[in-house]
């Protein structure tokens, strides 16, 4: 058994030809304070193939480590390592890449990138359009509650119409229409936007035509060649 372990910190974006030394010193600088044991920490090599920064670790200290390192990615460890960690995946972001921390016993620490919302984030209105199939009509006061359904099959809810455009669309139950007003956001800790809810100023129903339809028209407006040229394509896509 050799006297050291290896942990291997890998960079997609970056390489040594590419990196400024600053920024290089500023990676290693966190990952020291990542690591740890810094008596027992060196610096091995920094290897192409993108930019791995290649450091062995004292065979006595590398539980420690380890331990260490996992418990930063967790949230549980010390102010130190937690903040490197964090400070890392952030350098990361900022050179548009992601990276790796191969730890010995096949362990691997990922590092995405853009860091994680750390709470969600919601009340942000904005102009917003949906469309689907009218499915609901409900309610009896001034503000009527509806639901749509779109193309995938998923219920929009949180939807409201004033009493008067209610009654204008009871002529559009079930089929395809276009709502526009203002729309309220919500992030969650994944990212993601979720429409909460939408007071609609205005709708459009929309025109359901099958597609042999939408295509014969579309070959009504071009010339012969253009229109064979034109399913040809669609006839390439569809089969693949």
């Amino acid at each position: 058994m050799t006297d050291f372990a290896e942990y291997r910190f890998r960079i997609d974006t970056l390489s040594p030809d590419t990196i400024p030394m600053a920024r290089l010193a500023a990676y290693l600088d966190q990952l020291a304070a990542l690591l740890g044991s810094q008596e027992h920490v060196r610096l091995a090599s920094i290897e192409a193939g993108s930019l791995v920064l290649v450091t062995r670790v004292d065979q006595e200290v590398k539980p420690v480590v380890s331990t260490r390192v996992r418990s930063a990615v967790a949230g549980t460890g010390d102010a130190v390592s937690i903040s490197a960690n964090r400070r890392l995946n952030e350098m990361v972001w900022e050179d548009h890449g992601q990276a790796t921390l191969d730890m010995p016993g096949g362990v691997v620490i990922s590092f995405p990138g853009r860091p994680k919302p750390t709470r969600s984030v919601g009340g942000i209105k904005q102009i917003t359009a949906v469309q689907g199939r009218l499915v609901r009509i409900q309610g009896g006061g001034d503000s009527v509650s509806i639901g749509i359904e779109d193309q995938t099959g998923l219920a929009k809810s949180g939807i409201t119409v004033t009493a008067e455009m209610a009654e204008e669309l009871v002529k559009h139950f079930r089929r395809l229409v276009r709502l526009t007003g203002h729309g309220r956001w919500r992030r969650d800790t994944n990212g993601r936007w979720e429409l909460e809810a939408l007071e609609v100023s205005a709708f459009e129903p929309l025109v359901e035509e099958p597609l042999s339809e939408v295509l014969a028209r579309a070959g009504r407006l071009l010339s012969p060649g253009q229109a064979s040229e034109a399913f040809k394509a669609i006839k390439e896509l569809r089969e693949g």
